[in-house]
């Protein structure tokens, strides 16, 4: 069993997740793992990429309106195109790290119309929230990183 956890996004509070490339890779989009929960009134999600320096290299958007067309409650992937060159592993280095970023702008936070960013649990037995020590180890360590995918150019 998965445990869907979900992250709300509020307005001008940035989410970050790093992630990690070895090869050189051109990303044509990426899908975001998000659930929308009622109608947006306004805002827009900004994705963006930027470099372990925090070098803007792309960034796409959703608008309100957008996923407004969506049903009131809806979970899965929201695609947004990026076309960038990331650059993978050089000589000094195993691989390249990077920064995804998702940020809400222009948005105004509600109870019933909210856009949030998943990630999945995997141990339905132990159920702990909050940042508890369990065997010295910060219970947040069990959840995976934000869901999302890369879709490349061939």
């Amino acid at each position: 069993m998965t445990i869907l956890v979900t992250e709300k996004l509020y307005n001008e509070t940035p989410k970050q997740q790093n992630f990690k490339f070895r090869p050189n890779i051109v990303v044509h989009a990426v899908r975001l793992n998000l659930v929308k929960f009622g109608d947006l009134a306004d805002g827009t999600l900004n994705v963006r990429i930027r470099d372990n320096d925090e070098t803007l290299l792309a960034s796409g958007t959703i608008t309100a309106a957008e996923f407004n067309t969506l049903d009131t409650y809806a979970w899965g992937m929201f695609s947004v195109e990026l076309n960038v060159q990331l650059n993978g592993a050089t000589d000094n280095e195993e691989y390249h790290e990077y920064i995804l970023e998702l940020e809400m702008t222009g948005y105004t936070d509600s109870i019933t119309g909210y856009i949030g960013w998943n990630t999945e649990w995997e141990n339905p037995f132990n159920l702990v929230y909050g940042s508890n020590q369990t065997d010295g180890v910060d219970d947040a360590d069990n959840f995976d990183a934000k869901s999302f995918e890369f879709y490349e150019f061939k």
